[in-house]
């Protein structure tokens, strides 16, 4: 899968994006759903957002390239 490969969202993963949101308040709702996906199917983000290394996910920093 690349940057623009399509990923359906599952009921599992909007299940754990909640479950993300209760516990990292500041994480927004399609924050959690990027997450939730990521980490289920373990996959890499690439993001400038902060907040996803903070909860222990594999990021490459937009910033960087």
């Amino acid at each position: 899968m690349g940057v623009g490969d399509f990923v359906p969202v599952r009921l599992n993963e909007v299940i754990l994006a909640e479950r993300m949101r209760s516990e990292w308040r500041d994480l927004s709702f399609l924050d959690s759903l990027h997450a939730a996906t990521a980490k289920i199917q373990q996959r890499k983000l690439l993001s400038s957002e902060g907040i996803y290394r903070k909860i222990g996910l594999d990021v490459i920093d937009l910033d960087s390239i």
